[in-house]
């Protein structure tokens, strides 16, 4: 018996002027100090409000984990997870940790639309993370993006340095699977 597939809700968007598959190719491509290339792409040619919208993902449970690889596993899982939405969908997250010991996750990301619930809601852990809408116009919320997806060494978080421990990006389209590129920027230590 043959069962059609229903339609993902963001399929039903209009067509956007510049495809989310061009921005991750040059992205992907790009090898500047800070992806300054393809930050200046996003932000001068590809995004615009009528048809994307940014959100910050932070993990609610940071406390209740007591190792550096179980943050590293619990990013790769969720990557994972929203191979239904990631091509409406990118986005970089990182695993943090201060002077003091703290560890912690939290990313950027660009998704078609503006229902962050409907790209992230195929991951069966979405709502251990909260979703802060971004504000394109805010020059807090462009430097927390560009530092996320520059792949700076420290972040500033809340006005507080941070340095990142790794950074995953959400890359993958349907036709490829899931390409999960996973860059070690300082020292990683299991604890």
């Amino acid at each position: 018996m043959f069962v059609r597939r229903s339609r993902h809700p963001l399929e039903l968007l209009p067509d956007t002027k510049i495809p989310l598959k061009q921005w991750k190719g040059i992205y992907m491509n790009d090898h500047s100090t800070n992806k300054q290339q393809s930050l200046s792409y996003f932000w001068n040619e590809f995004y615009n409000n009528e048809e994307w919208s940014l959100w910050k993902v932070d993990y609610k449970y940071n406390d209740e984990i007591d190792a550096q690889f179980k943050f590293d596993n619990l990013i790769s899982g969720f990557f994972n997870r929203l191979l239904e939405t990631v091509k409406f969908i990118s986005g970089v997250t990182i695993v943090y940790r201060s002077e003091e010991g703290q560890i912690g996750i939290t990313g950027a990301f660009v998704i078609r639309g503006c229902d962050y619930k409907t790209a992230f809601s195929s991951a069966p852990e979405w709502d251990s993370f909260e979703y802060t809408q971004l504000n394109p116009e805010s020059k807090f919320d462009v430097k927390f993006i560009d530092q996320i997806w520059g792949k700076n060494n420290i972040i500033d978080i809340n006005g507080k340095s941070f340095n990142v421990i790794n950074s995953q990006t959400l890359l993958g389209s349907r036709s490829n699977a899931m390409e999960d590129f996973y860059e070690i920027l300082t020292a990683s230590e299991e604890e």
